[in-house]
């Protein structure tokens, strides 16, 4: 299958584009679970298919054989790394934990607002690429990024139990409030919004556990297409929540909601933003 990214050229146009991509993981078995392995792959809720390999492992920099396992729908690939850990111990996978986006990056050495030449054919599919930058770097140049911040304007009771929305929308120096009369009039609204700012990034307050979800669910309701995704396409996504011991603390994650076309920054949610302070830089 394909993946789908975005581009933002010198001009300031965005451009959806695609490249064939097979994301894989790794497993550490004797014989006999190589043999078990080849049964339970063709038994695999996902399409996936395997082959031997021989890599070095970073920790000790011995080189290893293992079976490299090739998940061949992008979008499955945590259900076939799931499928597997059901009958081998954790410290048989490798690179098993590494996103697909993540994977991708690695293998082309692409980055996120990375500056690059590219070629593409007529269809939108990347041929090939030469990046003009470094990741390394300090001072460097970031794109038109168009920008929209949301939150619910009711700060006198918690978003979860609030039964009606009311949505606070800033973007290119005003602030909109919506207070319509029904979740309809308030969706359409939102949209307009969506449709005028076309942001590329999309910084809410408790966006992840509470917000989006909460909006997508009203929108399924009413039955209203939403503008969210750039890609109308392609499924809102939520990634898995967490919990770690911090500094003598609990800490809660929440899984982050993910758009397709878009960035999507809870700023309580996101480490970076919290600890950077950033929403003063927007």
């Amino acid at each position: 299958m394909e993946l789908r990214f975005w581009f933002i050229d010198v001009a300031g146009n965005r451009l959806r584009l695609t490249r064939p991509f097979t994301p894989s993981f790794f497993l550490h078995l004797n014989t006999t679970d190589t043999k078990r392995a080849q049964v339970l792959i063709r038994c695999s809720p996902v399409p996936v298919s395997i082959k031997p390999a021989v890599r070095t492992e970073i920790y000790s920099g011995d080189t290893i054989e293992v079976q490299q396992v090739f998940v061949h729908n992008p979008m499955k690939f945590r259900e076939a790394v799931w499928h597997l850990e059901k009958f081998f111990p954790h410290f048989a996978f490798f690179n098993s934990d590494v996103s697909v986006e993540q994977q991708f990056l690695y293998e082309t050495q692409l980055f996120p607002l990375g500056m690059c030449e590219i070629e593409v054919n007529k269809n939108g599919e990347l041929l090939s690429w030469q990046l003009n930058d470094n990741r390394e770097t300090f001072e460097y140049e970031l794109p038109p990024l168009s920008i929209m911040q949301l939150r619910n304007s009711n700060d006198f009771v918690p978003p979860k139990y609030q039964k009606f929305l009311q949505l606070e929308i800033s973007y290119d120096g005003r602030t909109y409030a919506l207070e319509q009369n029904s979740p309809r009039e308030l969706l359409e609204a939102f949209n307009w919004h969506l449709y005028r700012c076309d942001p590329d990034l999309l910084v809410t307050d408790y966006g992840d556990s509470v917000l989006m979800p909460k909006i997508v669910r009203l929108a399924k309701q009413c039955n209203i297409p939403l503008l969210l995704n750039r890609d109308a396409t392609a499924q809102f996504h939520t990634t898995k929540e967490s919990s770690f011991f911090q500094y003598g603390k609990i800490v809660h994650k929440d899984g982050a909601f993910t758009l397709a076309g878009r960035w999507h920054v809870d700023a309580h949610n996101s480490f970076t933003v919290t600890e950077a302070d950033s929403r003063r830089i927007i």
